[in-house]
């Protein structure tokens, strides 16, 4: 982590303001869901934009893998297995397009 020079204070609410300039560095835009992690001393709290995607991306990373065991497949018919590998394709494709950002 480096140091930006930013000091803030907690409000009455316990909110904090994330300057326009760190945020827009980092991409987060108003409504963005944060996750807030907390170090093992808890001398250190961390914000980390949340990637909406991620349980899809390990759903499909988990079939990618599943896809490429040739093991799995000697008791599945061709058909099944071409219409899982091509699934497991398409998925692929189209969550390297997703922009978790948005």
């Amino acid at each position: 982590m480096k140091a930006t020079g930013i000091v803030r204070r907690i409000d009455d609410l316990g909110r904090v303001a994330i300057p326009k300039e760190v945020r827009t560095q980092l991409g987060i835009r108003e409504g963005d869901p944060l996750e807030l992690y907390m170090s093992d001393d808890g001398r250190e709290l961390v914000l980390k934009k949340y990637d909406t995607t991620a349980p899809i991306r390990s759903i499909v990373n988990q079939l990618a893998d599943i896809s490429n065991d040739k093991d799995f497949f000697k008791d599945l018919d061709e058909d099944t297995a071409v219409a899982l590998r091509a699934l497991t394709k398409i998925l692929k494709n189209n969550l390297n397009k997703l922009d978790p950002q948005d």
